[in-house]
């Protein structure tokens, strides 16, 4: 997809959280993942989801702090 940030690519947030377990086959190769929106706020899509990341991180036994 087109992005503009080199690499990114493209999630609505509303699909985010079901799509979560199958998401991290390809997740998981990367050592750095960031969640990023354009209007991030503490409480946020970007955090929010990067919360749901560390969640799923946490049932596959990859605990890594984000």
């Amino acid at each position: 997809q087109n992005s503009f940030i080199k690499g990114a690519f493209n999630l609505p947030a509303n699909s985010s959280y079901p799509t979560l377990p199958s998401l991290m086959l390809i997740l998981i190769q990367y050592s750095l993942v960031v969640f990023h929106c354009n209007n991030c706020k503490p409480t946020g899509r970007g955090p929010r989801i990067a919360v749901w990341y560390q969640d799923e991180l946490d049932k596959w036994g990859l605990i890594e702090p984000f």
